[in-house]
């Protein structure tokens, strides 16, 4: 599992090397923004482990759900010390863009990720979550133009040696362990 998360994170890290080596602090505010991405990926990992008691007592919804909840108030409570406007005037477009946003983008993605929490090990999970730059880097490309760069593709490589390391079965005494060494629940016999 180790080699297959140091593969993963040096293909993320390769991944945002060139951005970040033409980033000049203070000028574009990018350190800024990935110093809060990194401290974003430390709380979800915390989150990972410690939620984990909660997803197989609970349902993953309930969990998902009471999360969104508390953590919605906490927004409101933000947007209203900085006088934020709670309904910003907006397009029907706009709109639609913010419920695609909110309903598959963030609330979606979130049940996905409680679901896979409460099914497997927070390493294997975690490990998935470094496809997210990548696939920001090629759906940047996709759709806005942004160039790919030969050292993104061999990022993207990497991240997919390192996610298919982690997802190789386990071996115990020369045969692929069961599904409880591996962090999954073992399947219950029907009565």
């Amino acid at each position: 599992k180790l080699l297959g998360v140091v593969l993963a994170i040096a293909g993320v890290g390769a991944g945002v090397a060139e951005e970040l080596s033409v980033a000049v602090p203070g000028e574009n505010g990018a350190w800024i923004g990935d110093s809060l991405m990194l401290l974003g990926a430390c709380l979800s990992a915390s989150y990972g482990v410690m939620s984990r008691p909660l997803i197989t007592r609970y349902s993953a919804l309930l969990v998902m759900a009471s999360g969104m909840v508390a953590g919605s108030l906490g927004l409101l409570a933000v947007a209203l010390v900085e006088h934020l406007p709670i309904l910003p005037e907006l397009t029907g477009w706009q709109w639609s863009l913010i419920v695609f946003l909110a309903v598959p983008g963030s609330a979606g993605a979130f049940y996905l990720l409680v679901w896979a929490y409460g099914k497997t090990a927070p390493t294997r999970v975690a490990i998935f979550l470094t496809f997210n730059p990548i696939v920001a880097m090629l759906a940047g490309s996709a759709f806005l133009g942004e160039p790919l760069s030969t050292l993104q593709v061999a990022a993207l490589g990497l991240v997919l040696a390192g996610v298919g390391v982690v997802s190789l079965p386990v071996r115990v005494s020369g045969r692929a362990a069961d599904k409880s060494s591996m962090g999954m629940h073992a399947e219950k016999p029907s009565a």
